[in-house]
């Protein structure tokens, strides 16, 4: 699980969202909310690259080309030198224990595996992870679908990368040591311990009756199995983590609290349904 950030160095540093706070996350939902521009998907990048997720998908073992600067140095100091990965080389003191992560961003392009590149997968089998990642990565042609495939992510939490179960081909020095540097870091993992799911705007595209859907039922089914951290403006999103005791972080720093926020929206939607009324 992800227990915390801290953004300390870098542009997002400077954003007035972001700058000297810190975010703690609980173990079921936590809401990264507020507006267009305000951060947050900045917030949720930074937060995957120190989980060894520099675009998508799960927690993977890198390339030595993203620990280049690192290995220059002679000594490679994994959580700093993930700064490498991140957005704008941002740096942050990130507390999580290591349990794997996945990251939806809503982008085409990721890796389906433990592994950057496939030809160095594991033979037991952990490291084909296209499903899981189609589930939550694609882009869709209809709401309808990505409700489905959203779905799925229920079902295939079982089946995360198991780096305790994974083994290295022999390679050059370069390569093997930094490897060998990243699995030993990512094996230290607790037993038992719930998965993180990062999920930028994950509604977005769906009608209004699929969103009532996501973020009634499917949001809350997620949450009983993992750790669930999204990023999104969705008024729906606030009910329901205020309803279910989730953690809200709220982008505007001298915004109304969140409770008050959900009684400013409820407020304008009555105002809306008597303008209808009185058609």
């Amino acid at each position: 699980m992800v227990k915390k950030i801290k953004v300390t160095s870098g542009f997002a540093a400077s954003l007035p969202s972001l700058q000297g706070r810190e975010f703690s996350f609980s173990r079921d939902i936590n809401l990264i909310w507020g507006a267009n521009a305000s951060g947050k998907t900045t917030l949720l990048s930074i937060i995957a690259a120190y989980c060894f997720i520099p675009d998508g998908g799960w927690t993977r073992l890198l390339k030595p080309l993203d620990f280049s600067a690192a290995l220059r140095d002679g000594s490679i100091n994994l959580p700093h030198a993930l700064r490498n990965i991140a957005p704008g080389r941002c740096e942050a003191d990130v507390v999580w224990d290591r349990t794997p992560t996945f990251f939806a961003n809503g982008k085409d392009e990721v890796h389906n595996g433990c592994f950057a590149d496939e030809e160095n997968g594991s033979p037991d089998g952990m490291t084909n992870m296209s499903e899981q990642i189609s589930a939550l990565m694609s882009r869709f042609s209809s709401g309808a679908t990505r409700i489905n495939k959203i779905q799925k992510v229920v079902e295939l939490l079982a089946n995360v990368p198991d780096f305790n179960n994974v083994t290295l081909k022999p390679m050059n020095s370069v390569w093997t040591r930094c490897m060998t540097d990243q699995l030993a870091y990512l094996q230290v993992q607790p037993k038992r311990q719930r998965v993180t799911l990062l999920l930028d705007e994950p509604d977005r595209s769906l009608d209004l009756r699929n969103q009532i859907f996501f973020w009634s039922r499917l949001v809350p089914s997620l949450a009983a199995k993992a750790q669930v951290i999204v990023a999104t403006h969705n008024p729906l999103a606030l009910a329901m983590a205020i309803r279910r005791g989730g953690t809200v972080h709220q982008m505007a720093i001298n915004g109304p609290a969140p409770s008050e926020l959900l009684a400013e929206i409820i407020e304008a939607l009555s105002i809306v349904e008597g303008s209808e009324r009185h058609k």
